[in-house]
């Protein structure tokens, strides 16, 4: 339900290319339950059908920081298999992703914490991707210990899922306590 504070992430691309704007982008919103009961109750009161909320207020050019580009993200994992050097292999088969913010995008000093977890979640869901479609048995997340929001954001997620047999936080020797390892049924 809309408790759970859902995130929603759009992503734009010009159909012809602009001088000057950024071919594609993405920007991520949260609506906070108080804001879209708000909406519903103007729009009961006004007998409206439907309502807005404004995403972004122009497309932006290519040298805008305030918007990521999702082409700067970059996955950087750690797996037992580094030695091989087949990228497609290496791209698809991480058995470890690290979710620290400098590891995935390279310029993230001026983010807000809502971008920084927005991009780990998103770096995260396609990670569980990848692992499902190649049947993977585990893939241990590294969220690190922070704050927790993260590491609570993961497991709300997994929750419920029918692919997800069984997930794990315990101390673990190379991780401590900040890493999940997550087991998949297929």
């Amino acid at each position: 339900g809309f408790n759970d504070n859902p995130i929603f992430l759009f992503e734009f691309s010009l159909v012809e290319k602009i001088k000057g704007k950024v071919d594609q982008f993405s920007h991520t919103i949260r609506i906070k339950p108080k804001q879209l009961f708000a909406q519903l109750q103007k729009l009961k009161e006004s007998k409206e059908a439907s309502f807005s909320f404004r995403i972004v207020n122009e497309y932006p050019d290519q040298n805008t920081v305030q918007i990521l580009d999702t082409s700067e993200i970059r996955f950087k994992a750690n797996n037992s298999i580094d030695s091989l050097k087949s990228s497609l292999f290496e791209k698809s088969f991480y058995h470890v992703i690290d979710l620290h913010i400098e590891e995935l995008v390279a310029n993230w000093k001026g983010l807000s914490n809502f971008e920084i977890l927005s991009i780990q979640l998103n770096a995260f869901e396609r990670q569980i991707e990848l692992a499902i479609q190649h049947h993977q048995p585990t893939l241990t997340v590294i969220h690190g210990v922070g704050k927790g929001k993260l590491k609570e954001e993961i497991h709300h997620w997994l929750n419920g899922k029918p692919f997800i047999r069984s997930y794990s936080d315990q101390f673990d020797p190379f991780y401590g306590n900040g890493a999940t390892t997550i087991h998949f049924q297929y």
